[in-house]
């Protein structure tokens, strides 16, 4: 009995390999490796170009920020209108005259026997201050007068009453002027006038 074969004619014939692949291969490589070089550039290059254009915006802005000549000008001349008001109301309060204490000093060293009747008094501030409504300037008087008239019942009274103004810290230089005889409905008494210089707020010394 005779054999016979029952597979087609190409599927026992040897295969045939490309002779050229290897050479396909080599010659692909170069090609791929640019690609791949060139994809990567070209993420670089997109990642650079977009923080060059996110620094642009950032520039922009502060230099939007930035103040104009015009505002530095107004900024400095509103800095130096405001250090010429601190120091016009430093100088104001140091040469305002503290009324208060003054006269409550005065008040504080009175005798329990003498009365006062008149008392006139000018701010030891420049010319052309205003003078508290607290004290009476006499016209024409001294700019640092303190001028006092009143009565007492001895002239002990009245060295009594010149000894504690001396210790006034607002007063300097006390000083009788006058001292004089005279009658209050039946009673003798003693009418004296004493002057003295008002001290100056900066060289006022505290209460004592």
């Amino acid at each position: 009995m005779r054999a016979v074969n029952l597979l087609p004619p190409d599927s026992y014939a040897p295969k045939q390999r490309l002779p050229h692949a290897p050479l396909i291969l080599g010659a692909m490589l170069p090609v791929l490796a640019g690609a791949l070089v060139f994809l990567g550039w070209s993420l670089e290059h997109s990642k650079v170009v977009e923080r060059q254009n996110e620094l642009a915006a950032v520039e922009t802005s502060i230099a939007a920020l930035r103040p104009t000549q015009a505002l530095r000008d107004e900024a400095t001349r509103i800095a130096s209108e405001r250090s010429k008001r601190a120091l016009a109301l430093t100088d104001a309060l140091a040469k305002q005259m503290p009324w208060d204490v003054a006269l409550a000093e005065v008040s504080r060293v009175l005798p329990s026997d003498v009365w006062l009747s008149m008392l006139t008094a000018a701010s030891p501030t420049p010319a052309g201050a205003v003078a508290p409504a607290s004290a009476s300037t006499a016209p024409g008087a001294n700019p640092t007068s303190f001028t006092i008239q009143g009565y007492t019942f001895s002239h002990d009274s009245v060295a009594r009453l010149l000894e504690r103004l001396a210790l006034v810290p607002s007063l300097s230089d006390v000083a009788l002027s006058s001292t004089s005889s005279t009658t209050l409905g039946s009673k003798p008494v003693i009418q004296f006038n004493v002057q003295a210089s008002l001290n100056a707020p900066s060289s006022t010394p505290g209460l004592r």
